[in-house]
């Protein structure tokens, strides 16, 4: 899989499959990955499985596998996914579309002024998450810049790409 990102390493990581499981790597001690929000030790390989999410800089990938498919006993089928069961919403706060509300009905959504994409909002089981996406932009939830981080937003955080602010909020 290739992540064109200058944060990344052409090989960050190598996820090797031996008898039907997936374990993953890292070839140099100065490439970083977390599994599951934990860093592994580079010296020593770990066992990913189904719902696993590895996250390379800013990129987070989730790692779905389907047993039954491995054994040969069936078709492809879409892994079942716990479902997020919160609805979540922005409102513009500034600007020309001031009041607009933005339903985030799918798995992510690139906010940013007309024809720049600076960051990504993900719609996971685990709720919503803000990345930055474009260095160029200053990104901020709550007057704090994101920087590299990945944060998991909260009803009635305010949330500022460049000049446009919005609120975000979830509904049951």
């Amino acid at each position: 899989m290739h992540i064109d990102n200058l944060a990344v390493e052409p090989i960050h990581a190598k996820i090797h499959f031996r008898n039907h499981k997936a374990i993953i790597s890292l070839p140099h001690k100065d490439f970083k990955l977390l599994i599951n929000n934990k860093i592994p030790s580079w010296e020593t390989a770990v066992e990913i499985k189904h719902g696993d999410e590895i996250q390379i800089g800013k990129h987070t990938i989730t790692y779905l596998w389907e047993n039954k498919f491995a054994q040969g006993e069936g078709n492809i089928d879409t892994p079942s996914r716990k479902e997020n069961t919160l609805n979540g919403w922005l409102q513009i706060m500034s600007g020309p579309r001031l009041g607009r509300t933005l339903q985030l009905n799918k798995p992510k959504l690139s906010i940013g002024p007309e024809g720049k994409k600076g960051a990504l909002i993900t719609n996971t089981s685990d709720g919503y998450f803000l990345a930055h996406l474009d260095n160029t932009l200053p990104v901020r939830v709550n007057n704090q810049d994101v920087g590299d981080n990945r944060i998991h937003l909260q009803t009635g955080q305010t949330i500022k790409v460049g000049d446009m602010e919005m609120l975000f909020y979830t509904q049951d």
